[in-house]
């Protein structure tokens, strides 16, 4: 589906982050952003009405791009760790090698300009073992 079924934004919202998989369907999640009154707000959407843990709902500044990698490692699907960087990934590994996994979900952003994130890591049996690469047009970082 790409992205065509995600719900239309609100009249403020400005997604932040696109979650996509390496799917049947290619799937989408979009991570959006609303001013508040108070600073912003922000909400998880994909094409299937899911619901989604966030570790917060509102912050009174916009997110740094690593309080977006927390923001995003510390949301995802209540049956799955790995947050929603790899959920997706520890989802699937049952039908699939861990191998097979490692470029299932990508992660970008074009509201953070100056940065891409991406996930190339293959899902892990402990949360400690986790790596993302962040890429710059000069470096890449890698997280653990």
């Amino acid at each position: 589906m790409g992205g065509e079924y995600l719900p239309d934004p609100e009249a403020t919202e400005t997604e932040i982050a696109r979650i996509e998989l390496e799917s049947t369907t290619s799937d989408v999640i979009s991570i959006r952003a609303v001013p508040d009154p108070a600073g912003f707000r922000y909400c998880i959407v994909d094409e299937y009405e899911t619901d989604f843990e966030q570790p917060f709902e509102t912050s009174e500044r916009p997110l740094t791009l690593k309080e977006l990698i927390d923001f995003i490692d510390g949301s995802g699907l209540p049956e799955f760790d790995g947050g929603l960087t790899l959920a997706y990934n520890n989802a699937n590994v049952q039908d699939s090698d861990r191998a097979s996994l490692r470029h299932f979900t990508t992660i970008t952003s074009g509201f953070y300009l100056s940065c891409t994130s991406t996930s190339s890591a293959s899902s892990t049996s402990g949360r400690g073992n986790r790596r993302k690469t962040i890429m710059t047009s000069r470096r890449q970082f890698l997280i653990n």
